[in-house]
């Protein structure tokens, strides 16, 4: 079962020691709270261990102007890569700064891009080789929303495209974009705005796709949500009880209860010290030498 709101919520009001009858800290503002705490404490800490947790590629099919937008969800308006793919083949694309450029259609170097506001310019305009231009950014964590306003999957039909969920919110309409979040650690975003061409919803309800666009990973179970949005928490699950306990944190100086709070930070710094021991680095170790026990030098002669 995927760590979501329901099981964050319990966290937050046991480290908080809030009790139940309590009406400051609704479930509304608990999760606005958390939401903000994600992107302010829990994202960067991802981001400095540098081992690829929110990668996502974006392709985008060549122009002839040369000029793409730098995707709207990239965590701090960033590119961690960029490349052009043909196929199976990749052309990594070298970075430039607009002032080392004297034509704006030719690369100083090898085929390039540089940045301007939140626009990419590719040099060349159209590159020799390529089909499409990938964007490799920091794809930011969806904001978290309650169970039933996602939709889990209970069918999958890749042939038609129709995935069938166990209730499909009344709200939804062929004019929302939807992305698509594994229910297992580690909650991958498995496509990101994705349209739909017929929707019925309610119990059972049902969701027609391109049947292309149904990412190959997709399984009964995973979660399907409106554009920046999922039920489940998309960090890896071991960051769970730092992101409650830094949500308790803000509670807590909001009360002014400065012995919890003191309690809490000093959590928070033990937590830190131990999670960043855990997810980095993702390979812990080098590679196996192999060796060949038939070798010539092992033969005797």
């Amino acid at each position: 079962m995927a760590f979501t709101w329901t099981e964050l919520i319990d966290d937050i009001k046991v480290r908080g020691m809030f009790p139940t009858s309590q009406s400051t800290f609704t479930t509304a503002r608990l999760l606005s709270l958390t939401n903000a705490t994600l992107r302010s404490k829990v994202l960067p800490l991802v981001d400095k261990v540098r081992e690829g947790y929110y990668s996502y590629d974006v392709d985008t099919v060549l122009n002839a102007t040369g000029i793409y937008n730098l995707h709207t969800r990239a965590v701090g308006g960033k590119l961690l890569d960029a490349c052009l793919v043909s196929g199976d083949e990749r052309f990594d694309l070298a970075k430039y700064s607009e002032g080392t450029i004297k034509n704006y259609d030719q690369a100083p170097g090898q085929a390039g891009f540089y940045l301007k506001r939140s626009q990419v310019f590719l040099l060349p305009k159209v590159p020799a080789s390529g089909s499409s231009f990938r964007q490799t950014i920091m794809l930011r964590p969806p904001t978290i929303v309650a169970q039933d306003s996602a939709a889990r999957i209970s069918a999958i039909n890749t042939v038609s495209g129709v995935v069938t969920c166990e209730t499909v919110p009344s709200s939804w309409t062929t004019s929302n974009l939807f992305d698509m979040v594994q229910e297992p650690a580690h909650f991958d975003t498995l496509a990101i705005d994705l349209p739909i061409t017929a929707i019925s919803t309610g119990a059972s309800g049902t969701m027609t796709f391109t049947a292309a666009n149904l990412p190959s990973r997709l399984a009964v179970g995973d979660w399907i949500g409106l554009r920046g949005e999922s039920p489940v928490i998309q960090v890896p699950v071991e960051l769970n009880p730092l992101l409650a306990q830094e949500v308790a944190n803000i509670c807590l100086r909001s009360q002014t209860d400065a012995n919890a709070l003191k309690l809490g930070i000093d959590e928070v710094k033990e937590m830190r010290e131990e999670i960043k021991s855990l997810i980095t680095p993702r390979v812990s170790s080098e590679g196996k030498k192999i060796t060949n026990r038939s070798g010539i030098l092992r033969r005797g002669i």
